[in-house]
């Protein structure tokens, strides 16, 4: 199984890098471009969290260069999430099909920039259309942060995260299900759980 997922990983990434340039033009509503350095943080991470042999990471990494970099694989809003004037970054991945992605989750990340390079604060997974974004409401001094995660045809699980002093942690988790058409409208049920489970 790890083989298989490795394999698919390195398949999609490759497809992935043929596409790239384009990818972070075209795929990225917000325009922002990741930094390079932290583009390869990213992928380290993303490295890491799926087991990728080394051999298959020299591989990825030889075919993104020139080819608008690692960069060209993320999409990110930035936004002052603790309003001190710096922007932190929202990451998703670049509108490039199944890369890093599973049943149309993908992996999501926010990064603040410190004086030692930048910092991850959250890893989760988010959906493929609405992966990740700040609200209004704050908790320690940063703007919470929601996530939706497609988890069936008519499922989804919302997770808010609040930030408990060095990263974000998921705080409110609740399930949004589907149950049909009302005057004309789609109608859910939402079921508080706790998060985790």
């Amino acid at each position: 199984m790890k083989r298989l997922k490795n394999f698919l990983l390195f398949s999609i990434l490759l497809a992935a890098s043929s596409v790239a340039a384009s990818a972070q033009n075209s795929g990225c509503s917000s325009g922002v471009k990741i930094p390079q350095d932290l583009a390869r943080q990213l992928l380290t991470q993303a490295f890491k969290s799926m087991e990728t042999p080394q051999d298959e990471q020299d591989k990825i990494t030889r075919g993104v260069e020139g080819k608008g970099g690692v960069a060209s694989l993320f999409c990110a809003e930035t936004v002052d999430l603790n309003r001190d004037g710096k922007q932190e970054f929202l990451i998703h991945q670049a509108d490039v099909e199944g890369a890093f992605c599973t049943s149309q989750n993908c992996p999501v990340w926010v990064y603040g920039l410190t004086s030692n390079g930048y910092k991850m604060l959250l890893e989760a997974t988010g959906g493929y259309i609405t992966p990740i974004e700040a609200l209004k409401t704050s908790t320690n001094g940063y703007r919470d942060v929601r996530t939706y995660e497609h988890s069936s045809a008519v499922e989804h699980e919302i997770t808010i995260y609040k930030f408990d002093g060095k990263v974000y942690r998921a705080s409110v988790c609740t399930t949004e299900k589907f149950i049909g058409k009302r005057r004309g409208r789609d109608s859910f049920k939402y079921i508080r759980h706790k998060c985790g489970q």
